[in-house]
């Protein structure tokens, strides 16, 4: 009984003792011998178990071994050893006989953690479609193991079980693992492979699927995850579609229904070519009532690297945080055919949106540089940029926004930018454009091209439109219906002139409209080019190229007071201060207007005509300075 007890840690019953005696017998010299794991082989025919090199006994089936182990863990935490070390395998072969269930029990603590190692392998070629290592009931196993299914599913999770993949292999044929109901699949290392037609190396139904290290694959024309109502969340490793089976391309994901989120250092990539699919596809849901798919991307990169699509939605919501998007050259980062909505707040975009539907693209940050065409607005949906950067930088006739039929085109921020021979905005058709905010800036062409007569152009509040030339027919190119209204203002610059330094404060070779609005060269930190304001409308256009010297007295500088607030701002009369400062009151030629030495918590600045001026704070711990506006 003292062997007993050094075996298993605990106290053995007589007749098991006469098992693991009678067993001893069947062991052979030269077995590799893992230290407190069980290890089960082939032996004649039948399984053989041992534990720290001393024999369990054998079984029929690999079942009953499974069963036995269970037996001596008694619930502890155990690792389990498929063949007896090096690169022995052990031969699951075929039928019901070398199918594994992990049963955690009624109260799901029948196994504590089982970890898998060692090699196994299927040699049948049944089809096994409810797994050949099925988890139930609670239990959890990590596996570690080389691991190989010649046909059907590898792994199938039932509700409340997890498997955590750390290192080692699995391998399907089809379908490597399946999420049949609410379990939890993670994956933090080792390789999991499939590869078949139309086959997902990880069908995840309503579980939960969270990869963190690691590569995750399909090399035959499926998909190496399939998500159908459940949550995949990618914050590292690689998930990648690679190779083709019978002419059909693999994606890296396929969501029907559910959540879908990168973050990370995640990699999600695919050599997908197909016309109607994409590295990351967002499908129809398969079930009636299903709604469909969300994907998010706060970091990592989802790449096409043949240059087919990045992304495919056909139903559901786009919204992207951070990361990068891209394809390879002339390919398609996003392109949405749901009447749902991409929604651009970070990241980087690196080539073309294409929107085929009638939802919305709305930017309000990020940076969206593409060679060609940065956005296509093809049928009569809607494009809205709130902020963030939209741009074309490629010579040609690309446009930053192509708006080729009815669509609407909506900017009342940021920047919509196209260099070297393309369009700001392109509205070749009956569309519609609205600006309302923001800078719409060109240098060869106008920035913003209105070219049928049935399209509509209307320019309010806050637009700022830039181009290279002499006059507002360099900004403006219009056929269709045009209006101009509120603080909107057109600017160009003549850079035939030759000249590439100006003078701060400033207005050589610029064209503005109306003529009372305020345009003069200057620097904003490092950068050179023009300060724009014309009532509540201020902005400034970069331009590289030219230097500007100088003084301006409204280059905001972020020193030691950077949390020195000025409120309300607009505002009619009484301007104050979060602290106590000195001040001065310049306007946009830097003409001191108001000014006091002495310390103070607010200033009234109701004698000051109604417009843009800057403010200069300064305490004893360093300066900054704030726009305000006066109403």
């Amino acid at each position: 009984m003292t062997y007993i007890n050094i075996l298993n840690n605990k106290n053995m019953k007589n007749f098991r003792f006469f098992l693991v005696t009678l067993a001893f017998v069947g062991l052979s010299i030269g077995t590799t011998y893992a230290q407190n794991a069980y290890i089960i082989d082939n032996y004649l025919g039948v399984f053989r178990t041992t534990y720290n090199g001393s024999s369990l006994g054998n079984s029929a089936t690999l079942q009953n071994a499974i069963d036995a182990i269970k037996t001596y863990a008694a619930g502890q935490p155990c690792t389990i050893q498929f063949g007896n070390g090096g690169t022995d395998t052990l031969k699951l072969g075929g039928g019901d006989s070398t199918l594994i269930k992990f049963d955690g029990g009624t109260n799901g603590n029948d196994w504590g953690l089982i970890t898998l190692t060692g090699n196994a392998s299927s040699t049948s070629t049944a089809t096994y479609s409810v797994g050949i290592m099925r988890l139930i009931n609670g239990v959890s196993v990590n596996t570690q193991a080389e691991l190989t299914g010649k046909s059907g599913i590898l792994f199938v999770l039932k509700a409340n079980t997890t498997l955590t993949i750390s290192g080692g292999t699995v391998t399907g044929a089809t379908c490597a693992i399946a999420n049949a109901y609410d379990a939890t699949i993670n994956i933090t290392g080792g390789t999991v492979t499939g590869g078949a037609t139309n086959y997902s190396t990880i069908a995840n139904y309503s579980g939960t699927l969270n990869i963190s290290g690691g590569t995750l694959e399909n090399i035959g024309g499926g998909q190496a995850v399939s998500n159908d109502g459940g949550k995949v969340t990618v914050s590292g490793g690689i998930v990648q579609g690679n190779g083709m089976s019978y002419g059909v391309y693999s994606r890296a994901i396929l969501s029907g229904s559910g959540e879908v989120i990168i973050s990370g250092n995640a990699v999600v990539r695919s050599e997908n070519l197909n016309a109607t699919q994409g590295t990351i596809m967002l499908s129809t849901p398969s079930y009636a009532g299903q709604s469909c798919s969300q994907l998010k991307i706060s970091g990592g990169t989802v790449e096409n690297t043949a240059g087919g699509k990045a992304i495919y939605c056909r139903c559901g919501d786009v919204n992207i945080s951070g990361g990068t998007v891209s394809s390879a050259s002339n390919g398609i980062a996003i392109l949405s055919k749901s009447i749902g909505d991409v929604n651009i707040s970070g990241g980087t975009i690196s080539e073309t949106i294409v929107n085929d539907s009638t939802g919305a693209i709305n930017i309000s940050g990020g940076n969206v540089t593409v060679l060609t065409d940065a956005i296509v607005n093809n049928f009569t949906g809607t494009i809205n940029i709130t902020g963030g950067t939209v741009q074309t930088t490629t010579v040609g006739n690309f446009s930053a926004i192509y708006n080729p039929n009815a669509g609407t085109v909506n900017v009342s921020g940021g920047t919509v930018a196209a260099f070297t021979g393309g369009f700001g905005i392109f509205n070749a058709s009956t569309g519609t454009v609205n600006l309302s905010g923001g800078i719409v800036r060109t240098t060869t062409r106008p920035a913003v091209s209105n070219t049928n007569s049935g399209g509509f152009l209307s320019l309010t509040v806050n637009a700022i439109v830039f181009a290279y030339g002499t006059g507002e027919a360099n900004v403006i190119n219009n056929s269709g219906t045009y209006f101009r209204t509120g603080d909107a203002v057109f600017v160009a610059w003549n850079d035939a002139a030759g000249t590439t330094t100006y003078q701060a404060g400033t207005s050589d070779d610029i064209y503005k409209f109306p003529p009372e609005a305020s345009a003069v060269w200057a620097k904003q930190g490092d950068n050179n080019g023009i300060s724009v304001a014309y009532n509540a409308n201020t902005g400034f256009i970069q331009i590289e190229g030219v230097t500007v010297e100088g003084e301006t007295g409204i280059e905001e500088l972020q020193l030691a007071n950077c949390d020195l607030q000025v409120y309300p701002n607009p505002t009619n009369d009484i301007l104050y201060f979060s602290l106590e400062t000195a001040y001065e009151i310049t306007d946009l030629q830097g003409r001191t207007l108001q000014k006091s030495d002495k310390a103070v918590k607010s200033v009234n600045i109701n004698r000051l005509p109604a417009g843009v001026y800057f403010v200069t704070l300064t305490t004893e711990t360093g300066r900054i300075v704030k726009k305000i506006t006066k109403k």
